[in-house]
C-alpha cells in the first residue's frame, strides 16, 4: 500500500495500544521513543503522542494522560498511563509495593554471567554470586526476587526472561553489576547491538476500580530475534522488515515533522536508525536515498522500492564514497542518476522549507542537493543569535546560514566561498528572502586568505557571528584544507575577524576528530589568535542525524564566545 506525504507520522499507531478501559491505558512504547516530554530537547515523546491522538475523540478541554512510573527511552515495552486523577493513589501504592514485571532481555549467554562482575557463575534460575570481591570493591548483589528463564540461545548470545518486580532498582544496573549486561547498552559494555535488547513483555497488575487482576502482554520486537541470529545481511531480503524499519525511523522524527514549517529533513540515517549503508532525505515531495555500503549496494532496487511505497512523487538514487578525500565524478549516471528511479522527475529547481525559510535545492545536479540538513539546528542557532549583528559566512556553499542570519535581523553580511556557481545559488537564496542586497555582500575566495586579507586590512570590519563549517577536505588551485590537520590555523584566522565579545559558531563532520579533540582544536586556534575564550558551548546533535549506537555523531558544532 502506498502512503501518501501526510501521512507519514500519524499522532499514534494502533499497535502502541495494548489495553484500555475507562480508568486507564496500557501502552507498548518504542524503543528510542521518550516516555514524556523532556524540557528544552527537540524530541518525540510518547505522552505528547498520545495526548494528540486523543483529544479530537475526547474534545475540550484536553484529555488527561498521566503516567504512572518511568521508562527507559532505549527500552521497548508495556506502560502504564492513568486516564483518571482517582485512581493514581490506587495505582501508584500497586508499583511502591512492586508490580509483576517478565522482562525480555538480550544478553550474553547465562555460562558466562558473573566473569565480567568478578562473581561466580549462575547454576541455576536464582541469581546470586559466591565468589569473594577483589580489593577495594563490593561483592555484585543479586535483586530479590529476581529469576530468570533462558528462551533462546546462539553461540555467546541468549534471550532471557527475566521475572522481577523491580521496585527499587532499575533492570539495566542490576544486570550489569551481576556481570550480564543488556545488549546495547554501551555504558556497562553490553554486547554490539541496534538498539537496547530490553522490552517489559508482561505486566499484571490490580484494576484499581474493580479489584480483579489484569494480565497484559507486548509481543517481544522483532529485532531481538535477529539480534540472537546475528546474521544482519537477511535485513535487505525481507520488504516486510525494511518497510518496518522505515517506518520506525520515521516515526523518530514526528516533532519536526509536526512543527509544519519544515518539509526538508533526513528520514533515514544509517546504522543510526538500523538501516547501515543507506540515508533517506526528504526534500518536500520528492526523496533522495544514498548508499554507501555493498550488502546496501546489492539490495538497491528493493530498497529504491520501500522508498518508493513511502509516497514520494519521485525518488532519486545517489552511491557516496566512503571516505570524503575520495574524488569521485559525480556526472556518472551510476553514481547520481540526473532524473528520478522511481516516479516522477522533480523540476530542476525545487524549493523546500526549515523553520519557515525557502531555501533551493537540485535534486539530479550530482552528490550535493544544495544544503546541508544536518545543519538545522546551526541555522536555528544563527537565526537566534543575529539581531542587529555583522555576521561572516565562510564555506557558505549556497548561503543556507547567510539565509538564517537575515530572518534573524542580521544588520550586514558577508558570504564567502570559492566556487562562483556556489555564489550564484547563494545569490538565488538570498533573493527569496527578500533581503536588502546592498547590505548582504557576497565574495568568491578560498576563506584562509580572504580571512589573512581581512584581517590586515587597517579599516576593516569586525564581525559579531562568524560560521566556520568547512569540508573535512578540499583542495584549490593553490592549497589543500585538511580539517584534521588545518582547523587550528583556520580557526586562528576568524577569530582574528571578530569583535570583542563576538561569537564563532564552528563545526566539522570530520569522523575522525572527536568533540573533545575539536575543542582543543578550537582553544589551539585561541591562542594563536591570542584571544581570550570566555565559554565554549556545543549545540545539540540533529536528532534526525543519530548515530550508531555507542559512537559520537558525525556533526560537531561549537559555539565560542571570545573577549
Amino acid at each position: 500500500m502506498t502512503i501518501g506525504l501526510p501521512n507519514l507520522w500519524p499522532h499514534w499507531r494502533d499497535q502502541w495500544l495494548v489495553y484500555e478501559d475507562d480508568d486507564l491505558l496500557v501502552v507498548d512504547k518504542p524503543a528510542k521513543m521518550a516516555s514524556q516530554p523532556l524540557e528544552d530537547r527537540e524530541i518525540d515523546d510518547l505522552v505528547t503522542r498520545l495526548t494528540a491522538w486523543r483529544a479530537p475523540r475526547d474534545g475540550e478541554p484536553p484529555p488527561y494522560l498521566a503516567l504512572l512510573h518511568p521508562a527507559d527511552r532505549e527500552a521497548s515495552g508495556l506502560l502504564l498511563v492513568s486516564k483518571r486523577k482517582a485512581v493514581n493513589r490506587h495505582l501508584g501504592e500497586q508499583l511502591e509495593r512492586g508490580v509483576a514485571r517478565r522482562y525480555l532481555v538480550g544478553t550474553s549467554s547465562p555460562e558466562t554471567w558473573g566473569k565480567q562482575a568478578g562473581g561466580d557463575r549462575h547454576r541455576g534460575g536464582k541469581t546470586g554470586h559466591k565468589q569473594a570481591p577483589r580489593p577495594g570493591r563490593r561483592a555484585p548483589k543479586a535483586a530479590t526476587g529476581m529469576t530468570h528463564e533462558v528462551v533462546a540461545q546462539h553461540g555467546d548470545r541468549a534471550l532471557v526472561a527475566l521475572d522481577w518486580d523491580a521496585r527499587s532498582q532499575p533492570v539495566r544496573p542490576a544486570l550489569a553489576s551481576l556481570g550480564a549486561p543488556v545488549a546495547g547498552d554501551v555504558a556497562a559494555s553490553g554486547p554490539t547491538a541496534t538498539r537496547l535488547m530490553l522490552h517489559v513483555q508482561q505486566l499484571t497488575i490490580t484494576q484499581p476500580t474493580i479489584g480483579e487482576p489484569l494480565s497484559l502482554r507486548a509481543p517481544p520486537p522483532p529485532d531481538f530475534e535477529q539480534w540472537l541470529a546475528d546474521a544482519p545481511e537477511n535485513l535487505w531480503r525481507d520488504s516486510r522488515e525494511i518497510d518496518r524499519r522505515l517506518q520506525e525511523a520515521i516515526d523518530r522524527r514526528y516533532q519536526v515533522a509536526q512543527r509544519g514549517d519544515t518539509d526538508a529533513l533526513r528520514l533515514v540515517n544509517g546504522a543510526g536508525d538500523g538501516l547501515p549503508g543507506m540515508t533517506l532525505d526528504r526534500y518536500g515531495d520528492y526523496f533522495v536515498v544514498a548508499l554507501s555500503e555493498p550488502a546496501a549496494l546489492e539490495h538497491r532496487e528493493s530498497i529504491l522500492d520501500a522508498a518508493a511505497r513511502l509516497g514520494a512523487r519521485g525518488c532519486y538514487v545517489v552511491v557516496r564514497p566512503k571516505h570524503a578525500s575520495v574524488v569521485v565524478d559525480t556526472r556518472k549516471d551510476d553514481l547520481a542518476p540526473g532524473g528520478a528511479v522511481r516516479g516522477t522527475d522533480a523540476p530542476p529547481i525545487v524549493v523546500v522549507q526549515e523553520a519557515g525559510l525557502p531555501y533551493e535545492v537540485r535534486l539530479g545536479d550530482g552528490l550535493s542537493t544544495g544544503i546541508f540538513l544536518d545543519q538545522r539546528g546551526g541555522r536555528a542557532q544563527v537565526r537566534e543569535l543575529s539581531g542587529g549583528a555583522r555576521v561572516l559566512n565562510l564555506f557558505a556553499y549556497h548561503g543556507a546560514f547567510t539565509v538564517a542570519a537575515i530572518a534573524g535581523g542580521a544588520d550586514r553580511t558577508v558570504t564567502v566561498d570559492s566556487s562562483g556557481v556556489a555564489l550564484q545559488r547563494a545569490e538565488r537564496n538570498l533573493a527569496l528572502s527578500g533581503c536588502d542586497r546592498s547590505r548582504h555582500k557576497l565574495a568568491r575566495s578560498a576563506a584562509q586568505p580572504w580571512l589573512e586579507r581581512h584581517a590586515a586590512g587597517p579599516k576593516s570590519e569586525r564581525f559579531d557571528l562568524c560560521i566556520l563549517d568547512p569540508p573535512s577536505f578540499s583542495t584549490t588551485k593553490r592549497s589543500t584544507f585538511r580539517a584534521a590537520r588545518d582547523y587550528p590555523k583556520l580557526a586562528a584566522a576568524a577569530l582574528r575577524c571578530l569583535a570583542p565579545g563576538g561569537l564563532l559558531l564552528a563545526c566539522t563532520n570530520h569522523r575522525g576528530i572527536v568533540r573533545a579533540k575539536f575543542r582543543r582544536q578550537l582553544a589551539d586556534g585561541a591562542r594563536r589568535a591570542n584571544r581570550e575564550v570566555l565559554e565554549m558551548h556545543d549545540l545539540p546533535d540533529p536528532i534526525d542525524f543519530p548515530p550508531a549506537l555507542g559512537s559520537e555523531c558525525h556533526l560537531k558544532s561549537i559555539l565560542v564566545k571570545v573577549v
